[in-house]
């Protein structure tokens, strides 16, 4: 996790030190949240094309949704957190800042 937030802070996030950092490493964990989101959904999608030994017993079931329920919070707040942060680059961009 530290490595590619350090790389991703080189190029800039303004300023250095603290502040310089903040940005790359709240990408990764954006990033990380909504892979691990998308995939606990497409568990979940999946659930009703398992047969046989791979199908999910009940309980399993209620785990992985119980899981996507607990993690879309997060998700959404991701999201438009990294969301916001593309059209504020783009104002700024487009204001030359």
């Amino acid at each position: 996790l530290g490595a590619p937030a350090a790389g991703l802070g080189a190029g800039g996030g303004g300023g250095g030190g603290l502040g310089g950092a903040l940005f790359p490493t709240y990408l990764v964990s954006a990033l990380e949240v909504l892979r691990e989101f998308t995939i606990r959904v497409q568990c979940l999608v999946a659930v009703p094309r398992l047969r046989g030994p791979d199908a999910l017993a009940p309980a399993q079931v209620y785990e992985l949704d119980a899981a996507v329920a607990e993690l879309a919070p997060l998700a959404l707040i991701a999201t438009s957190g990294v969301s916001a942060w593309i059209c504020l680059s783009r104002d700024l961009d487009e204001t030359g800042v």
